[in-house]
């Protein structure tokens, strides 16, 4: 039993293994780009980290974890969310390069509490299609977590994806 226990610890699948053992990289990620949209961040997000995409006017990119795209291991009970709003210029017909540093962005890990929320982004995104598929580039990281509770401190994506125009 003990052989299976370490063999598991090893692999971040053993009970109780925190989502922070590894952390998911783009490939991980299902992204689409919402059009008529805005990011709404609950005001005491900092405490229970709640946020929705909201119908309105502008565009939202939508980053969330899906399960067998690469061989990373972390706690399946968790699932990893980013979502970043696009400035009101932003022309859904045309190629997209913004600056996310004064973007309304939001990264969280969710389980049975919150894990990790972060809201301070910086880096850029680019969208070189904004029709279906959406191609683009993203470099981006979140500084300064308000919680962290699986000490993963800043977190980052980079490269490049494709994404649904929803």
């Amino acid at each position: 039993m003990g052989f299976v226990m370490t063999l598991l610890s090893a692999l971040g699948c053993a009970p109780g293994s925190k989502a922070g053992a590894t952390t998911p990289v783009l490939a991980d990620y299902d992204i689409a780009l919402r059009s008529g949209q805005v990011l709404a961040i609950d005001p005491a997000a900092a405490s229970n980290g709640r946020f929705q995409i909201a119908p309105g006017s502008k565009l939202v990119l939508e980053l969330t974890t899906t399960r067998g795209k690469s061989v990373i291991a972390y706690d399946t009970e968790s699932t990893w969310t980013i979502a970043i709003e696009l400035p009101p210029s932003a022309d859904p017909s045309q190629p997209v390069e913004i600056s996310l540093d004064n973007a309304t962005a939001i990264a969280r890990v969710a389980g049975e509490d919150v894990l990790y929320l972060a809201r301070k982004a910086r880096g850029k995104l680019k969208l070189t299609r904004t029709s279906d598929p959406v191609t683009g580039e993203i470099d981006i990281a979140f500084e300064a977590p308000d919680r962290d509770l699986i000490k993963l401190g800043s977190y980052a994506l980079r490269g490049s994806f494709k994404a649904k125009a929803r």
